[in-house]
C-alpha cells in the first residue's frame, strides 16, 4: 500500500464509496466533493499495487493546525493498520510543517475503535458536542498538540 496526495477528480467516486461503509454519519458525494476541492493539497489516499483507492484522509489546513475532517479505509481492509498508516502519515507531515502546532478531529462517540486509535496517537478530548449527528449520537472533539 502506498499514500499519495489526492486527486479530485479520480479520486472522488472511490472515497464516496469508502465513506458509505461508515456507519457513523457518512457524507453526501456533494459534501465530499466540495472538501476535496479545497483541500486536496493537504488530503492522502491510500493505493493498492493496482493504483486502487482503499483509503483516504481529508484534512484542512486551519493555517496553525490541520483538521482531520474524515478517514477511512475499505471495509476489506479493516484491522490491518492502514488507518493507523494514514493517521501516522498525516502527524508526522503536521510536525515537519513549521507553522503547524497540532491537529484537531472530531468523532462519533459511538464510533469506539476510531476513538481509540486517536488516544493511542496521544490526541486528547477536548469537548463533547450532545447529539451533534443525525443519528442523536454525541461528537467528541479531540485534540493533538505539539509540544
Amino acid at each position: 500500500m502506498q499514500i499519495e496526495i489526492l486527486r479530485p477528480k479520480v479520486d472522488l467516486e472511490p472515497i464516496y464509496l469508502i465513506n458509505l461503509q461508515n456507519p457513523h454519519n457518512p457524507w453526501t458525494k456533494e459534501a465530499i466533493k466540495e472538501e476535496l476541492n479545497l483541500w486536496a493539497k493537504t488530503s492522502k489516499v491510500l493505493k493498492n499495487s493496482q493504483d486502487q483507492v482503499m483509503g483516504y484522509v481529508l484534512v484542512r489546513n486551519l493555517v496553525d493546525y490541520y483538521e482531520i475532517t474524515s478517514i477511512a479505509v475499505d471495509k476489506s481492509i479493516y484491522r490491518q493498520g492502514f488507518g493507523k498508516m494514514l493517521l501516522k502519515n498525516i502527524i508526522d507531515e503536521a510536525k515537519k510543517s513549521k507553522n503547524i502546532k497540532g491537529l484537531l478531529l472530531e468523532v462519533s462517540q459511538l464510533n469506539l475503535a476510531a476513538v481509540k486509535l486517536y488516544e493511542a496517537f496521544g490526541f486528547k478530548q477536548t469537548r463533547i458536542r450532545k447529539a451533534y449527528y443525525k443519528d442523536g449520537s454525541n461528537a467528541l472533539e479531540m485534540s493533538l498538540e505539539f509540544t
